[in-house]
């Protein structure tokens, strides 16, 4: 026993409400209102445990939760304020129960924050007061219970449906980026966002409404306006997500409006979108159909894909697989023509060989260029293209496997098509080039002239018979000739010039020798560095080489009976390798590589490319140093190139290219350089084994053509048409490689 009194005795001295008696409540009363609310009536409510019949209690309870009430917000803290409200009319309603006029009479202390000073300085407290002070907030109280809760209903109604509202709307937004890609990606699915997002921003402006209209027949202490913007930019407008419903002015983005009309722009061109590109596809099918039978009646006419499908197509999808594989019906129509043209053309027996070559050169370009368009199809054949035009692509290709299939055959069909066209120019052109094999002289006076050209030989080893080292074939047959042959009196050796007719006899003959030093005759080994036809006759570039090694180049023009009209000697002093003509400029295109007239390929030296003017005045020069030669120069459009073999050579980018693993390996390059003389581009035209390029043949801007053999370098001027070593490259004038038999 005497335990249990001790554990009863220490829970009453923790707990100082159950084991000490209370204050009088009067006397704490002034106490209990100065501390917080909350702390306020968890004291009162222990007195009223005590008292439960004091009215006072009661009141002061009720004073506590109005004041809580008055302080809080009807829409922020509305679940606060409401409860509070409830608190303090329950708790006015018991101290109506409770209280009575004596009662304030007899305990004026209980009341004293009703009271008020008398005359003589004391607190009064009526009874009127208190009793005018409960009905008036009664009244008050009860008015809001009755008619917040729907105000605040309304308000956070709409505030919810414009938040649900944005939020689609912002993933939208972030499912797709452009609005191009949601027109073309509309479907069942978006279109049901859509009428969430329109029925939704309707329901906020409904609820805004009944709100407004409660709040007009009881003021919760808000006044707003809410006006609508129009969503004009996409991914720009419509992105705020802090609208406040609760200041002065509320602007919301109009979602229904573009709602609406992104309906009807999708409705008005993307499913006029679908429905062309669905005819256009049809319209170009028939138009291949037809190809072949329009070229029989002679009623060809070239296929074009409708521009305003395109431009419609481009305007919302810059990379649809639609557009690649629309214009490769374009160029296959196309194709079908040219091949049905060189067919024809290539049977007729009276055709110009030069307008075969160049349709065969055309059509390895179109091919190419088809070949470009089927790589753009295979690159845009992706599921982004196929959920933006699944239909189309299901309809006409039967999904994406079967525009792979396309791409298959239709490549392969070309790589066919392409090894024949070239098979026809190399057959045509060995035909051309193998003349300069066939030996043939013309006689003039004692001197038997090659017809044929021969690499030159060094000066001991050479004799009065002369060698044919360059030969120029003129439109109507005629030619150019000019070679050395030796000076038996002079003991040097000497170069000449000579114009044959198309019956292929001697029009005329020059020979020079030059002269370094005047006092001392003739001093100069001569040797012929380049020769071009000209408007009018022949440019001639002399070398001339003195015993002392001194070296001159001296330019000469010749009219068209082999008479000098110009002669200059020139300031560069290196063997110049090719001259060129370009009669826009009216300039002749010169270049220079190393000293000697055979140009070691293993032993580095610089190729200096100069422009002079028609006399002979230097205008630009540009150098690059490398192991190798120069086979040919080639005009192009506003550019030359050269063309040459290389032992080891650094790239515009500065990167050494080497031939190969061997000292003596070589390959062959084209370099690029404009008529200002800046260099454009250089290609080095890799394979695994050694090989060199020996001549070129122009056709055209798009089908240039270079020869060469298999194996250690040679200098040759001879054709090599063996199919086990016979090298023939096809490029154009970017550089591109169009064919090549180096597989």
């Amino acid at each position: 026993m005497k335990k249990l009194a001790f554990i009863l005795f220490l829970a009453g001295a923790t707990l100082p409400g159950l084991s000490q008696k209370l204050e009088k409540y009067e006397e704490v009363l002034p106490r209990i209102l100065a501390l917080p609310p909350s702390g306020a009536l968890a004291q009162l409510k222990i007195y009223l445990a005590e008292q439960p019949d004091n009215s006072s209690i009661y009141l002061q309870m009720a004073v506590i939760y109005e004041k809580r009430y008055r302080e809080s917000d009807p829409i922020k803290d509305f679940a606060y304020k409401v409860g509070n409200a409830r608190e303090a009319l329950k708790a006015y309603q018991r101290t109506e129960q409770f209280i009575s006029e004596k009662e304030v009479r007899k305990n004026q202390e209980y009341f004293f924050n009703f009271g008020k000073l008398d005359d003589k300085g004391r607190v009064t407290v009526g009874f009127d007061t208190i009793s005018n002070h409960m009905a008036r907030v009664k009244v008050e109280l009860q008015s809001f219970i009755d008619n917040v809760p729907l105000i605040y209903d309304k308000f956070t109604r709409s505030f919810s449906s414009y938040d649900r509202a944005h939020k689609a709307f912002t993933g939208i937004l972030g499912k797709y980026p452009t609005f191009k890609d949601l027109y073309l990606l509309y479907d069942a699915e978006v279109d049901k966002t859509f009428g969430d997002i329109k029925k939704d921003y309707l329901e906020c402006l409904q609820y805004w409404e009944e709100y407004k209209a409660a709040t007009a027949s009881f003021d919760v202490g808000y006044n707003q306006t809410m006006t609508a913007k129009p969503i004009k930019v996409y991914r720009l407008d419509g992105l705020e997500s802090k609208i406040n419903f609760l200041q002065p002015k509320i602007q919301v983005w109009d979602y229904a409006s573009w709602v609406d009309t992104t309906r009807e722009i999708i409705h008005a061109e993307i499913d006029k979108l679908r429905e062309d590109l669905m005819a256009e596809n049809l319209r170009l099918n028939k138009r291949i159909e037809e190809a072949k039978p329009d070229f029989i009646r002679e009623e060809f006419e070239p296929l074009k894909v409708s521009k305003e499908v395109l431009f419609t197509l481009r305007k919302y999808d810059l990379s649809s697989v639609i557009e690649p594989i629309f214009i490769f019906k374009e160029k296959k129509h196309d194709l079908i023509y040219q091949q049905l043209l060189s067919e024809k053309l290539g049977a007729d027996t009276e055709v110009d060989v030069e307008r075969k070559l160049y349709l065969y050169g055309q059509m390895v370009n179109r091919i190419k260029e088809a070949d470009s368009v089927l790589s753009d199809i295979r690159r845009t054949n992706t599921a982004a293209s196929l959920s933006k035009y699944s239909d189309f692509i299901k309809t006409n290709y039967n999904g994406p496997s079967g525009i792979t299939q396309l791409i298959t055959t239709e490549r392969q069909n070309n790589k066919n098509d392409v090894s024949n066209y070239v098979a026809n120019i190399q057959n045509e052109l060995y035909t051309i080039l193998k003349t300069d094999s066939v030996i043939k002289k013309v006689k003039y006076k004692k001197l038997d002239i090659p017809l044929f050209r021969s690499v030159p030989v060094d000066n001991d080893l050479l004799t009065a018979a002369p060698i044919t080292s360059h030969r120029i074939e003129n439109f109507d047959g005629s030619a150019f000739i000019a070679g050395i042959f030796k000076n038996t009196k002079e003991n040097k050796t000497q170069a000449f010039v000579a114009g044959i007719t198309k019956e292929q006899t001697v029009g005329w003959y020059n020979d020079y020798l030059l002269k370094i030093d005047s006092s001392a005759g003739f001093d100069a080994n001569t040797r012929i560095g380049a020769i071009q036809s000209v408007p009018g006759g022949l440019a001639v570039i002399l070398n001339g080489v003195d015993t002392s090694g001194t070296r001159i180049n001296h330019l000469l023009m010749l009219d068209e009976k082999g008479v000098i009209t110009h002669s200059r000697r020139l300031i560069l002093n290196q063997f110049p390798r090719t001259i060129s003509y370009n009669e826009r400029t009216n300039t002749l295109f010169v270049t220079y590589k190393g000293n000697d007239y055979l140009d070691d390929p293993l032993v580095e030296s610089e190729m200096i490319m100069a422009n002079y003017s028609i006399y002979g005045d230097l205008q630009w020069q540009q150098r690059m140093s490398y192991k190798g030669d120069i086979t040919d120069v080639v005009s192009v459009d506003q550019a030359y190139i050269i063309v040459g073999n290389y032992n080891e050579i650094k790239g515009l980018d500065g990167r050494v290219n080497r031939a190969g693993k061997n000292n003596t390996d070589t390959k062959a390059f084209a370099v690029k350089i404009n008529l200002a003389g800046e260099l454009l581009d250089l290609k080095t035209i890799d394979y695994s084994s050694s090989y060199f390029a020996n001549k070129t043949y122009k056709v055209s801007d798009d089908c240039i053509n270079f020869f060469g053999s298999m194996g250690a370098y040679t200098k040759t001027v001879m054709l090599d048409s063996r199919p086990e070593s016979a090298v023939h490259v096809i490029m154009n004038k970017d550089l591109e490689i169009l064919a090549s038999t180096l597989k």
